[in-house]
């Protein structure tokens, strides 16, 4: 039994075989908000248990988590990893804002399909290239960097204005670095989004 005393987490087990499951909770939402999850699954074996991984509020402030278990059961936590994450600069979309649950943000998905860790920088209305944080960015140690901006830029000449120099100075700061640029994630584009894609497309075309 595990107990998460918080509001819109959501967790996920890893078994003894490898194979992860969602966690489903039972809440209660009064003084405490509180999630609880029992986790019955045939494969958790007791020379094993479950790996977990626990997604905290994407939006919400976060000020008090306690995690519990029974008494018959160890908890302790995983080492930090070693790899070298993927970072993902971008929109409300990076970070999840429109995702019905945490897990469902999209670089969660990415995290679990890859077991590869991911540094969100997702900034609602606030990613908009500025060259502050391409510095910041470049100072990282990661294995993949992903740009995907072009919801914030508030037009298409604020977006040319900044992505190639944006892509530039990681670039020259990290020369091997995979970089993925991608454009607003739209089915069908209006003339004035086809614009700002093909401004993304000539940072590639130029890089």
């Amino acid at each position: 039994v595990l107990i998460f005393h918080t509001h819109g987490t959501e967790a996920y087990a890893t078994d003894a075989d490898g194979g992860m499951r969602w966690c489903r909770p039972q809440y209660s939402f009064r003084d405490t908000i509180t999630y609880r999850y029992d986790i019955t699954y045939e494969k958790c074996r007791r020379d094993h248990g479950y790996d977990f991984t626990l997604y905290l509020p994407l939006c919400n402030e976060l000020k008090w988590l306690e995690i519990g278990v029974d008494s018959t059961s160890v908890f302790t936590f995983r080492p930090v990893r070693e790899e070298r994450p993927i970072v993902i600069y971008g929109t409300s979309i990076v970070q999840g804002i429109c995702a019905s649950r945490p897990g469902m943000a999209w670089s969660n998905i990415v995290e679990r399909e890859l077991g590869h860790p991911i540094v969100n920088l997702g900034f609602s209305g606030s990613a908009k290239g500025e060259k502050a944080i391409a510095d910041h960015i470049a100072s990282l140690d990661m294995s993949v960097f992903v740009m995907d901006y072009d919801h914030n830029a508030p037009s298409a000449e604020h977006l040319e204005k900044t992505h190639e120099p944006f892509f530039r100075l990681i670039r020259e700061r990290q020369p091997g670095l995979p970089i993925l640029l991608l454009p607003r994630p739209k089915a069908v584009l209006s003339d004035a989004e086809k614009k700002r894609r093909d401004i993304i497309r000539d940072t590639y075309t130029h890089a």
